[in-house]
């Protein structure tokens, strides 16, 4: 079992988050891996929990060649300016 993440921890994510949807919605569909060293050039691991949490809950998903594109309910995310604050 992992130990609960502290507040701050919570809002990086949450920022993180918002961070990927944006770059889509600005960029398009985009390559996994691509998505992964722009957000984390340092190979820190930071964004891959970030990313399985968007596609858990089906913000995003993966299509052909590996490409990231944003869901329904993921434009509906970027909208809710209450999850955001």
């Amino acid at each position: 079992m992992s130990p609960p993440r502290s507040e701050q921890d919570e809002k990086q994510q949450r920022r993180l988050k918002r961070e990927v949807l944006l770059y889509l919605k600005e960029h398009g569909p985009t390559n996994y891996t691509h998505l992964f060293v722009h957000f984390d050039p340092h190979m820190t691991a930071h964004v891959a929990p970030v990313l399985q949490d968007l596609r858990h809950w089906q913000y995003i998903e993966m299509g052909e060649q590996d490409l990231i594109h944003i869901t329904k309910a993921g434009w509906q995310l970027l909208d809710d300016v209450n999850y955001w604050a």
